[in-house]
């Protein structure tokens, strides 16, 4: 898998009440759609893949919420690709290894931008470290 691109499509934020209480934040993520995109290189026309997705950081209880949403555009070998597609539109699930590698791409964009995004609205960092020893 080359990545060639990542894009946001949506972002929200929404702090909905002052924090006087303990905090519980919930990431999740959810692929919502793989499909084939055809792509133009210099040499040639190939197939990509595109992966939309959506993130979210859920900050419990009825605190905020941060919501991203956008697609990753991924080349893949011809015969990855086919596999990929086939497992999407059969049960929409990825295969572990490949669902591993997209989720650390989202993860490692998205808790940048949740990042960036909660200072504005004084929510906690989404980006949840294990406590001291």
């Amino acid at each position: 898998m080359k990545l060639l691109a990542f894009k946001f499509t949506k972002m929200h934020i929404a702090k909905n009440k002052d924090i006087s209480e303990k905090v519980t934040i919930n990431n999740n993520i959810k692929i919502t759609n793989v499909e084939e995109e055809k792509i133009s290189l210099p040499i040639k026309v190939e197939s990509a893949l595109k992966y939309s997705f959506l993130f979210t950081s859920n900050y419990e209880p009825n605190i905020g919420l941060i919501e991203l949403a956008g697609d990753i555009v991924s080349l893949e070998k011809s015969s990855d690709l086919k596999e990929i597609l086939k497992d999407w539109k059969d049960n929409k699930k990825l295969a572990k290894k490949v669902q591993e590698r997209i989720f650390k791409i989202i993860i490692d964009q998205c808790i940048i931008q949740a990042t960036v995004l909660t200072k504005d609205v004084h929510l906690p960092n989404p980006l949840i470290l294990p406590p001291k020893k």
